[in-house]
């Protein structure tokens, strides 16, 4: 992934500095990552089957089936403007800026039970964990 600094962005041309903030998420440092492996292909859900972690990794937090698109809460990586996104009978159609701030609570919860299986879940990408995460 690229980290986008603040001061690079202001010195980009306003169509870039657009482009930047529609296709960056931000960290938990304030900085703007723009993917580039298979991460860019995650969709939004407000009912999503992998949520970010603390430790800069993403988690299932449910089972996923063969075929079925990885989605995450587009909520919690900080945008900067509001957007509509499809409902999906969650009682949201609107993704805001301050949902981190309203649904971490839900999130963590869903983290937790997913860590619980950690263990019990091959993990086939176990190697590119930190070791002091373990």
């Amino acid at each position: 992934d690229r980290v986008i600094l603040a001061e690079e962005v202001e010195k980009m041309h306003p169509k870039v500095q657009e482009q930047v903030d529609k296709y960056c998420f931000r960290n938990n440092k304030g900085h703007l990552v723009l993917c580039w492996d298979q991460a860019k292909y995650v969709n939004h859900s407000f009912n999503a089957n992998c949520l970010s972690s603390a430790h800069d990794f993403e988690l299932a937090v449910r089972d996923i089936q063969p075929g079925e698109q990885l989605t995450d809460d587009y909520g919690y990586l900080n945008i900067s403007e509001p957007f509509k996104a499809i409902d999906e009978g969650t009682g949201r159609d609107t993704v805001y800026p301050d949902d981190l701030l309203k649904y971490h609570e839900k999130w963590d919860r869903q983290l937790n039970d997913a860590f619980k299986d950690f263990q019990n879940v091959e993990q086939p990408l176990l190697k590119l964990v930190p070791k002091e995460i373990i």
